[in-house]
């Protein structure tokens, strides 16, 4: 079970991460915070790390 919670944060990390590059690149106008992607880094984080 904590192998698919870690396998679910790390998707949602990375998809997250991804709107932020398409935000970067413009095409997306309006997409997250730097709060968010501080959170969304994190939990990637300690995904990786598990």
């Amino acid at each position: 079970m904590l192998n698919s919670l870690a396998t679910l944060g790390e998707l949602g990390s990375a998809a997250y991460m991804l709107g932020k590059g398409a935000k970067a690149l413009g095409f997306i106008n309006n997409f997250g915070t730097d709060t968010g992607q501080i959170v969304a880094n994190t939990i990637g984080t300690f995904s990786d790390g598990y």
